[in-house]
């Protein structure tokens, strides 16, 4: 669907729908009061329609912004563009009223109080898979017949490919002026000694606790956790394509609210 236009409309849905705003918005869709109720549903900025031309997709986005929703228009490029590097980090550490944060090569990246506007935290989910071996026994009628007739067996090995999931919870943090996050740390991967004496022997407890101290070290930015919501789990899939649009949506929606 992204692919087929150029122009994409993404709406903040409403804290609370009434009847007056599902009029409204069906009217300016045409749809029937059910499917302008899923329009409007979900916690996070959505996509809700394509648009071959950018004047189409900005009138609706206009006729969206007098009824009082936030609505914009973004491009290809935008929703649909590779990310930039992203600087994975493992560990951090303070240092005066900077903070370094480090990956796995020890390669620092080092961000002040004002480099960030923005903390999103939500799960990521992982695919694994692993082979699995399965021996049994199956009756061998020719060398049963040689035995005379007592039962004989081979043994027969069975292989299959097992795919599980893995969910984890994830910090991104983004400057004002791309897309890409500046930083990313992922619960699993994290080496959780800088937390000292808040240290916990479970990953999550210990994974909130650095979270809370980044909010503490960028006062100025938003933090926005919507992503962790398992009621949104199915509304923003955590597969990797999924997280990413969903994680540019909210950038976008953050900037054009920071810079009003």
């Amino acid at each position: 669907m992204f692919e087929s236009a150029n122009v994409h409309l993404v709406l903040m849905p409403p804290d609370k729908m009434d009847p007056d705003l599902v009029n409204e918005i069906g009217a300016i869709f045409k749809k029937d009061a059910y499917q302008t109720r899923q329009i409007l549903s979900g916690k996070i900025p959505k996509l809700i329609a394509s648009y071959h031309s950018p004047e189409e997709a900005e009138t609706v986005a206009g006729s969206i912004k007098a009824i009082g929703l936030w609505a914009i228009t973004c491009d290809n490029s935008f929703l649909l563009g590779p990310p930039g590097p992203i600087f994975g980090a493992v560990t951090l550490r303070t240092d005066g009223d900077k903070i370094v944060f480090l990956d796995t090569n020890g390669a620092a990246r080092i961000l002040s109080s004002g480099d960030v506007f923005l903390v999103v935290k939500g799960v990521k989910q992982t695919r694994m898979e692993a082979e699995s071996t399965k021996t049994s026994r199956k009756l061998s009628v020719g060398k049963t017949i040689l035995t005379g007739g007592i039962p004989m067996f081979d043994k027969v090995i069975q292989k299959a490919t097992v795919t599980s999931t893995q969910n984890a919870l994830f910090l991104r943090l983004y400057g004002l002026l791309s897309p890409t996050p500046l930083i990313e740390l992922i619960q699993n991967n994290i080496d959780y000694k800088f937390l000292g004496t808040k240290l916990n022997y479970s990953s999550m407890i210990n994974f909130n606790n650095m979270a809370n101290d980044i909010k503490n070290y960028f006062p100025g930015a938003v933090f926005d956790d919507r992503l962790t919501l398992v009621t949104n789990y199915k509304e923003s899939s955590t597969t990797k394509s999924d997280l990413e649009t969903n994680c540019r949506l909210l950038y976008l929606y953050h900037k054009t609210v920071r810079k009003r």
